[in-house]
């Protein structure tokens, strides 16, 4: 599902709930005002990917035939198959395991007096006993940052010190094969890169963070079937380059659709 954002006062950005595709999004700036923008995963979400494409529309297809009196927006849902809440034991759609894990894993670093629900320690656990070992001070959580200079929006999972060194950290939970547990390390894709390349400049750019401090950026893979947790340092080379490829990506989707800043945000 795409996402879209508002971009406040110092460049916050707020989601919009009843907003999903570009034509909602333009009729929403024409009665409201304001700069609305599409998410960073949104735009990187056109980037062309064959065998991913033919495998949606494999799943799409069966799906649709053991479910056949589901709306089109449901069936784009279940595309990426359901998984098993850990709390109530019913089938969820992958987004919405995503959403608990993330909401799960705040409660724990933040450190709230919310009750935490202990059947999804199983997947945490690794990712909490890391952070331990490696992060010395957590700056924020699933903090939303909108940047005008790239003109788009994004929810960073976690700002933190790890090793010493300012860090945006990315969860993705995916599902791993039981009988090939090893390929959890082949979980993290390119986008996840260009993702938090983009994620660490517009946090440059909010901070003001000169260009010569380093930012490093860690993709952490959490097994939607057994737990099993990989994190993924990416390097100051794969950053770049990628970032490279995410701004062109940026920009495209902003021409394609047409969905550029107001006059009045651009003179700012």
């Amino acid at each position: 599902m795409s996402h879209f954002y508002k971009i406040k006062k110092h460049h916050w950005a707020e989601f919009i709930d009843s907003v999903n595709t570009v034509p909602q999004a333009k009729k929403y700036m024409e009665a409201n005002g304001g700069h609305v923008v599409a998410s960073v995963t949104t735009k990187l979400s056109i980037i062309p990917n064959p065998f991913l494409d033919k495998w949606k529309i494999r799943q799409a297809i069966s799906v649709t035939k053991e479910n056949p009196n589901l709306e089109s927006s449901e069936i784009e849902e279940c595309v990426w198959g359901m998984r098993t809440d850990p709390v109530s034991g019913k089938e969820i759609t992958s987004a919405d395991f995503g959403t608990q894990f993330h909401q799960h894993i705040e409660k724990q670093l933040n450190g709230t007096s919310v009750k935490v629900d202990v059947e999804w320690c199983k997947f945490s656990n690794a990712t909490m006993a890391w952070f331990d070992e490696n992060v010395s001070k957590i700056f924020e959580t699933e903090t939303t940052y909108g940047s005008l200079k790239l003109n788009t929006a994004g929810q960073l999972d976690c700002i933190a010190k790890v090793e010493g060194v300012l860090s945006v950290i990315d969860y993705k939970t995916r599902a791993v094969n039981p009988e090939k547990p090893k390929s959890i390390s082949s979980k993290t894709y390119e986008t996840d890169v260009m993702q938090l390349a983009v994620y660490a400049d517009i946090l440059r750019e909010h901070w003001s963070i000169p260009v010569r401090q380093k930012i490093n950026c860690y993709t952490i893979i959490v097994d939607t079937n057994g737990g099993s947790t990989h994190v993924k340092k990416h390097t100051k080379e794969s950053l770049n380059k990628q970032f490279y490829r995410a701004v062109k990506t940026l920009k495209y989707y902003d021409d394609f659709y047409d969905l550029h800043p107001p006059v009045n945000e651009v003179a700012k």
